[in-house]
C-alpha cells in the first residue's frame, strides 16, 4: 500500500498545453496523463479504492486536499487522518486518539494510496508495452473523460489488463481498473475540484484533547527473537517444525495493539516466508471462488498472485497465514510447511 505525496504546480500551464490535442492520439493522451499531477496548483477529491482477491473485496474510502508544492491531507472513513506540510507529517487514529509523528523515510510505510505515483507507474509501464484502444467518452465525477483500454502485448510478462478514464480537460485519470487472474483493483474519483482555495489550517497539527503522541519508532514493533516473541505474546506461539531448505529465521515481531505476531524467514535471494498469527479469526468463505486445502485437521484457503502465495486457515483459537514469495517455493512446499506447524 502507498501514501499520497503529490507534487503539484500551476494548473494554468496545463490548460495551455492541452489545447488542440487530439483525443485519438493515445500516446499523447498517456504522456499528458503521466504528467498531469505535476500541473495542478491544488485540488480536493473524494475517492474510493477497492480491490478484489479471489472474490473477497476490500474498500478504502477517503478525502484528499492538496496544495502545491508540499501540503497534503487525507481523511479515511475509518477514522484515520494523514497530514503533511513543509515541516512535518503525522497520522491521527481517531479511535485510539493517537497521533504518530512521521519523518520523510517513514512516510511511505503508511497504507494510504498515492494516486500520482500509481498513475505514473502504470502509464509509464504500459505506454510502450500495450495495445491501447479508445473506447469512447464517459462522465466520471461529473466530468467528461476518455476511456482507454490497455492490453499488454503478448510478449510482456504482465498478463493483466487496464482500463483508464482520463479527464479530457486536465488529463487527470479519474478512474483506473486493473484486472489479472483472480485479482482486480479499482480506483474511482467520485468528486474532484481543481485549483481551489484551501484553508491552511487543514495542514497544521492541532492535537485533540488528551491525544497521545508517539514517534514512528515507538509505533513499529521491535525486532524480536522467537524466545522474546513467546514472552510478549498473550497466546501460545505456534511452532514451525519444518522450514523449506535454504530459508533461515530472520526476525519476529509482536504488534501489541492488534495482538498479532509475525515470524519471518528469508533465503539468500531475499525471498521470504512469513507466518502471521492473529487472535482475530475468520470463517472460511463459502463462495466457490477459493481453493480449499486440507491442512492437517483444518481446512484453509490458498491463492497465488504472480510470485506471491497465501495460505490461510483458522485453528478455532488463532488465524494463521503463510505468505511466500520467490520462484523456488511451490504450493506443495507451502502446504508442507503449514502441515508441520504445531
Amino acid at each position: 500500500m502507498l501514501k499520497g505525496l503529490l507534487p503539484l504546480v500551476s494548473g494554468l500551464s496545463l490548460v495551455s498545453t492541452v489545447v488542440g490535442c487530439s483525443l485519438q492520439n493515445t500516446e499523447e493522451i498517456i504522456e499528458n496523463a503521466t504528467q498531469a499531477y505535476d500541473n495542478l496548483e491544488s485540488y480536493y477529491a473524494e475517492i474510493t479504492h477497492s480491490y478484489y482477491i479471489d472474490g473477497e473485496k476490500e474498500t478504502v474510502i477517503y478525502k484528499e486536499w492538496n496544495v502545491a508544492p508540499d501540503k497534503h491531507r487525507i481523511e479515511l472513513r475509518d477514522g484515520y487522518t494523514y497530514v503533511s506540510n513543509e515541516d512535518e507529517s503525522w497520522l491521527y487514529d481517531k479511535e485510539e486518539n493517537m497521533i504518530t509523528i512521521l519523518d520523510d523515510q517513514e512516510d511511505i510505510m503508511i497504507g494510504i494510496p498515492d494516486e500520482s505515483h500509481v498513475v505514473n507507474d502504470i502509464l509509464t509501464a504500459m505506454l510502450d508495452s500495450s495495445d491501447v484502444v479508445v473506447e469512447g467518452n464517459v462522465t466520471v465525477a461529473g466530468r467528461s473523460t476518455v476511456h482507454l483500454s490497455l492490453t499488454p502485448h503478448s510478449s510482456t510478462l504482465n498478463s493483466g489488463s487496464y482500463d483508464i478514464w482520463i479527464d479530457e480537460e486536465t488529463y487527470i485519470p479519474l478512474k483506473i481498473m486493473w484486472e489479472e487472474d483472480s485479482f482486480r483493483s479499482e480506483t474511482l474519483f467520485n468528486l474532484i475540484d481543481y485549483n481551489i482555495n484551501v484553508n491552511n489550517d487543514l495542514f497544521r497539527l492541532d492535537p485533540p484533547a488528551n491525544a497521545e503522541i508517539q514517534t514512528m519508532e515507538e509505533y513499529l514493533s521491535d525486532s524480536l527473537t522467537l524466545e522474546e516473541l513467546e514472552e510478549k505474546a498473550d497466546y501460545e506461539i505456534p511452532q514451525l517444525t519444518y522450514v523449506p531448505s535454504g530459508y533461515h529465521f530472520q526476525e519476529a515481531k509482536y504488534f501489541e495493539a492488534f495482538r498479532e505476531s509475525m515470524i519471518e524467514f528469508r533465503n539468500n535471494d531475499d525471498d521470504y516466508l512469513i507466518l502471521s498469527v492473529s487472535e482475530t479469526t475468520r470463517d472460511i468463505p463459502d463462495d466457490g471462488q477459493h481453493e480449499l486445502l486440507d491442512i492437517g485437521r483444518f481446512i484453509g484457503t490458498y491463492s497465488s498472485i504472480e510470485n506471491t502465495q497465501l495460505l490461510s486457515w483458522n485453528t478455532g483459537k488463532l488465524q494463521l497465514e503463510l505468505i511466500a514469495t520467490g520462484s523456488d517455493l511451490n504450493k506443495k512446499d507451502v502446504l508442507k510447511t503449514a502441515e508441520h506447524i504445531n
